[in-house]
């Protein structure tokens, strides 16, 4: 009964080894392929990380420059990079999908062709949210010329009857 209890231990240490090691091999593929991401942009933009030190904070540079940044930070490099470099409103997955292309076969013209177009759209976007505010105050400044506060509560309180379904 002894010898059993010691094969039952032994067991549960290899597969708790086991388990430490597949961790860790995921934790290292990330790792290459988010480390991959950050190469393929820098290569694709022309720059490298010191273009986004300021973005970055000195501690995250310093990680990606010297190779010690975990695969959760250079995520959250490539994020940082891509909003600075593409605009706030940059669709960062599709930046990572255009990142990860290159291992499809698709060329660093591509990606920067990809790049571009991410640019451009977030440069919509940003461009449709001014607009959008811009329309939001002229109708809040024509409510409060047109009728004071309270005409501009009644106003809210009579769009507030309508029967709408919001999703939460």
């Amino acid at each position: 009964q002894r010898y059993e209890t010691q094969l039952i231990q032994a067991r549960t240490a290899e597969q708790q080894l086991q388990n430490q090691l597949s961790a860790t091999n995921r934790s290292l593929q990330e790792q290459e392929n988010a480390t991959k991401q950050l190469k393929t942009f820098f290569d694709a933009t022309e720059t490298s990380v010191d273009h986004f030190a300021n973005a970055l904070g000195n501690n995250l540079t310093n990680a990606i420059r010297n190779g010690t940044a975990t695969a959760r930070q250079l995520e959250q490099a490539i994020q940082i990079i891509g909003r600075e470099a593409l605009g706030s409103e940059a669709d960062i997955e599709k930046l990572q999908r255009s990142l990860r292309s290159i291992d499809d076969g698709n060329s660093l013209q591509q990606v920067r062709n990809d790049l571009r177009d991410i640019s451009r759209e977030a440069e919509r976007a940003s461009h449709s949210f001014k607009e959008l505010d811009i329309g939001l105050e002229n109708i809040l400044g024509g409510l409060m010329a047109g009728g004071g506060i309270s005409g501009a509560i009644e106003q809210a309180l009579d769009t507030s009857k309508l029967k709408t379904k919001i999703d939460v």
